[in-house]
């Protein structure tokens, strides 16, 4: 048996590995077939896929760039590295792959996808729509298209366009949890409060560990009224995810509607440490500050708030009545 020959029997027993899963043992198979055949181009890229299944990204684009030295034309090594690129948050570069994936195979909806998707990490959400659009029409069948072109268009503040594309994708997948999260937050956005926490209550059923739906279900239940459940929403999302600044504002506007100002100081306090520019926090901080009558420590956090904005019409005219009440001009 040639080397060549040798080098295929092996890299074939990769392949198999790797379809079972097992890709560190396909690596070694993949190893072996460079190692007889230097030029062996489906050997370096699929060691490159089986990197990137095990989220060696930055390995992986090695191996994608010796496959495409060895091919230029093998479109799949471009989309491949594009989408380690596009792990590594590598977006520009990522696109640029996908265009060249999308030249050499313009029916490839995958590259569309991933293609919108980089662009729509970049801010870039019309571009996006079109790229998702093309996605569905060659594959109708693929609800994650259709997820992401709803979210572009709820970035737009597009959410009547928005629901219909989660709607579509929860047709296609009713198991998928973030196109019933994202339906719930573009019905939240229309103020459709009632049908948001319904959806949020699927998403959470679907996947119970999802900060961000425990979250904006309090968002909706806050603006119900329904403070005593929204801080039990909050609770969660905060367990799940300490870092989540927004939900320590968030509860601390509940606990404050509810009059218990020394929790929702804590709150405040917990959020301007993890963002000290939060000027929402600092002026809801000196909202309770001022209720419990420490009106100086207020008057500090509406300065605070206009610092960083001086046009704030509420830490103004907070100002200004905290001041009255110490009798300071």
């Amino acid at each position: 048996m040639g080397q060549a020959q040798g080098a295929m029997e092996i890299y074939r027993q990769g392949i198999s590995k790797m379809s079972n899963g097992q890709y560190q043992a396909a690596i070694q198979d993949y190893n072996r077939a460079i190692e007889l055949d230097p030029r062996h181009t489906a050997a370096f890229h699929h060691r490159g896929i089986s990197k990137m299944a095990l989220g060696q990204h930055e390995a992986a684009i090695q191996d994608y760039d010796k496959a495409i030295e060895l091919d230029p034309a093998l479109s799949s090594a471009f989309f491949n590295r594009g989408t380690s690129k596009m792990a590594l948050r590598q977006h520009e570069a990522a696109i640029q792959d996908f265009d060249k994936a999308i030249e050499l195979d313009p029916r490839n909806p995958a590259a569309y996808r991933n293609r919108g998707i980089s662009k729509m990490a970049l801010g870039q959400h019309e571009a996006a729509i079109q790229d998702f659009d093309k996605a569905t029409e060659l594959d109708p069948r693929n609800s994650t298209a259709f997820i992401h072109r709803g979210t572009s268009k709820m970035a737009l503040h597009q959410h009547e366009g928005a629901l219909q594309d989660f709607d579509k994708a929860i047709e296609l997948d009713p198991r998928n949890p973030t196109a019933y999260r994202n339906r719930a937050t573009s019905q939240m956005a229309l103020g459709q409060h009632e049908a948001a926490i319904q959806e949020f209550d699927k998403a959470i059923e679907l996947d119970p560990r999802d900060p961000a739906a425990y979250r904006n279900r309090a968002a909706s239940k806050m603006a119900l009224g329904q403070h005593e459940a929204a801080i039990q929403d909050y609770d969660k999302a905060i367990e799940l995810d300490p870092a989540l600044s927004s939900a320590f504002v968030n509860r601390g506007t509940s606990k404050m509607a509810l009059r218990q100002h020394e929790a929702a100081i804590q709150d405040y306090d917990k959020a301007i440490e993890m963002d000290p520019r939060l000027v929402e926090a600092i002026h809801n901080r000196g909202v309770s500050k001022m209720a419990l009558g420490q009106h100086e420590a207020a008057i500090q956090d509406y300065n605070r708030v206009l610092e960083l904005n001086p046009s704030h019409s509420g830490a103004i005219r907070n100002r200004d009545i905290s001041k009255e009440a110490i009798g300071q001009d």
